[in-house]
């Protein structure tokens, strides 16, 4: 190869780098903006705990939230979602035990903090069964059951929802069509 083509073959190299140098500037500007959002884990799922307190255990829809990045989360309202296209919304009063749950919102998570809900399930579902019934289809409520979310909204206004375990979905369907209290695992 002539000393032309060398030449030519190295009037490359500045723009590969220029290229490279832009790419890490975009790449660390992703990075950084990411972190400073807010990202909240949210799950409903019932437990069932036994407290020592009580000479038996008792069965607890728990709400569990989790802020995922540094930046504090802050709390404000609690609610459910029912529905796949057309959805109806509703918040929640909380009526939790307030011996084993965490403040109420509005509360404020920091990295990592945990904020743990422990609702008595039978008063739950006894207080909220005519707003699901109303929601839920009565053709296939298993169905429809599937597509309630809890919603956790923010003081930036963002809101996090979240599917609902098996095992609560089953008891609110079970509730609702026999209209009575059980829990099937």
């Amino acid at each position: 190869m002539g000393n032309l083509n060398w030449e030519f073959i190295n009037s490359f190299a500045p723009w590969f780098s220029a290229i490279g140098t832009l790419l890490a500037v975009i790449v660390a500007l992703y990075f950084s903006q990411k972190d400073s959002t807010i990202k909240l884990r949210v799950s409903a799922n019932i437990k069932i705990l036994v407290i020592p307190n009580l000479k038996h255990q008792k069965d607890y829809l728990t709400l569990s939230i989790t802020n995922l990045r540094s930046r504090p989360a802050t709390i404000t309202a609690i609610g459910w979602e029912i529905g796949l296209l057309r959805h109806k919304s509703f918040w929640q009063k909380l009526d939790v035990d307030e011996s084993i749950s965490s403040q109420l919102p509005p509360n404020t998570l920091q990295d990592g903090e945990q904020a743990d809900y422990y609702l008595p399930l039978e008063e739950w579902l006894n207080t909220n069964s005519g707003l699901f019934n109303e929601s839920l289809s009565t053709f296939a409520p298993s169905i429809s059951a599937y597509f309630i979310r809890v919603v956790i909204a923010t003081s930036t206004g963002k809101k996090f929802t979240s599917k609902i375990k098996s095992n609560f979905r089953k008891v609110i369907v079970e509730n609702l069509t026999h209209n009575k209290y059980y829990i099937k695992f």
